[in-house]
């Protein structure tokens, strides 16, 4: 073989340099970039759908829980409404009495007289009674609260219940409507 001339060389590398640039992938680079880029989008999109999703969700829980809430208010109303007769909104100024009474007779310690909170606006008010009682019969507790909870009007508006070494403590919110005096 003779040597080649320069010509002949230069030929040949702009030859070789025009096959290596036809063997480059660019065309598929750009078109992975290309699609790599509208997963990234079509992934935040997506991402922003699912969390307006989850705040919507939310939203609706706390529709539902408040809904919940005043159904069972209106039940309790409705309760009241039926056993009292005419005027079941009418304030009972005996009810403590009666709550103590209602413990002495279940068997437990005559429970400390509750701070009591109103609720509500207008002509009829909320009233809250919360009771922390410890006992160690869990049994008497219940009845105590069974028996209270009979009483017209009343009902349990929060329980919570937690053994706290060899007794139970129960934290209970008794709960009440009644017309403003």
């Amino acid at each position: 073989m003779s040597p080649l001339s320069q010509e002949q060389r230069d030929e040949l590398a702009a030859a070789a340099m025009t096959n290596e640039r036809r063997n480059r992938p660019l065309g598929l680079l750009f078109l992975s970039a290309c699609a790599a880029g509208v997963a990234l989008l079509v992934l935040a999109y997506a991402w922003i759908a699912d969390t307006r999703a989850v705040r919507e969700r939310e939203r609706q829980l706390d529709i539902l829980r408040t809904t919940q809430e005043l159904v069972a208010e209106y039940q309790a109303l409705d309760r009241a409404r039926q056993t009292q007769g005419d005027d079941p909104f009418a304030p009972d100024v005996a009810l403590l009495s009666k709550i103590e009474e209602l413990a002495e007779r279940a068997g437990l310690p005559k429970p400390s007289i509750p701070r009591e909170r109103v609720d509500g606006q207008g002509a009829i008010k909320r009233v809250l009674l919360p009771y922390t009682v410890r006992h160690n019969d869990i049994g008497r507790i219940l009845r105590w609260i069974r028996d209270v909870e009979a009483l017209p009007g009343v009902w349990i508006f929060k329980l919570g219940v937690a053994p706290q070494g060899r007794q139970w403590v129960v934290e209970v919110t008794f709960a009440r409507w009644e017309r403003r005096s």
